[in-house]
């Protein structure tokens, strides 16, 4: 299996964190085989960790994750800007903002995963665009988990 980047919406480690959505475990399953087969792309601005920083409490599935991540070198870094076209169709898609930075990290990336739940990336016409005109493989997690 290649070893490929994954982009994942911070929902991710927190429905792996908190236990209290029925995709929990799917969400932490899809961490460890991250862990174990791929990578973690993120941002080089780092607005994509101080989004995870809240779910990384120690002692969560999240943190232990983030901490061996680390430890085995597992994290890639990409700038998260989008072209303008992009950003104007986005916009004009009303996609919210503080997400664009996941959009523009896979869409940086060879493997142009993302795995995301929060309904306004499945919103048919945004995630459309991501899909057809960005060419970026939108999941969901146990699709994800599937392909992991």
């Amino acid at each position: 299996m290649t070893a490929h980047e994954w982009v994942l919406d911070t929902q991710i480690l927190e429905i792996a964190s908190t236990g209290e959505d029925p995709l929990c475990l799917d969400a932490a399953a899809l961490l460890c085989a991250i862990r174990d087969r791929h990578f973690l792309a993120i941002d080089s601005e780092g607005e994509i960790q101080r989004e995870y920083q809240p779910y990384l409490r120690p002692g969560t599935v999240a943190a232990q994750w983030w901490a061996q991540m680390n430890q085995r070198g597992r994290l890639c870094y990409h700038s998260h800007q989008l072209q303008r076209r992009h950003r104007r169709a986005l916009a004009a898609l009303s996609f919210d903002i503080s997400d664009w930075k996941f959009v523009g990290v896979a869409y940086g990336i060879p493997s142009r995963l993302l795995v995301a739940e929060e309904r306004h990336y499945w919103n048919p016409p945004v995630a459309d665009y991501i899909h057809n005109d960005m060419h970026i493989a939108l999941t969901h997690t146990q699709d994800a988990l599937a392909r992991a």
